[in-house]
């Protein structure tokens, strides 16, 4: 693997958890003045009630994708087909 595209790949990773942290203070205090305790009330439970079903809905695809894909990522043909079995197990359970 070369060097610059691993510095690259730290600099963005470190870029998306800065915007991760970021993002929200800015934007949190606004939505909350303008919602309301009450609406912020129903979408916290909306989320609670989402969350539930996407922890089995994701259950252990996360985990099982990256370890069969690194072990065919040689074979590019294999990898194709791996994805999108993976990515029609995962919608389907998402759905």
């Amino acid at each position: 693997m070369q060097k610059s595209s691993i510095i690259k790949n730290v600099i963005y990773k470190i870029l998306l958890n800065l915007f991760n942290i970021i993002i929200p203070i800015l934007v949190g205090p606004y939505v909350y003045r303008t919602l309301g305790p009450n609406s912020i009330g129903m979408v916290q439970r909306s989320e609670t009630i989402f969350n539930y079903f996407f922890i089995f809905a994701v259950f252990g695809v996360y985990q099982y994708g990256l370890r069969e894909m690194s072990r065919i990522k040689d074979d590019q043909t294999k990898v194709n087909q791996f994805f999108t079995s993976m990515l029609t197990i995962s919608m389907g359970t998402s759905v």
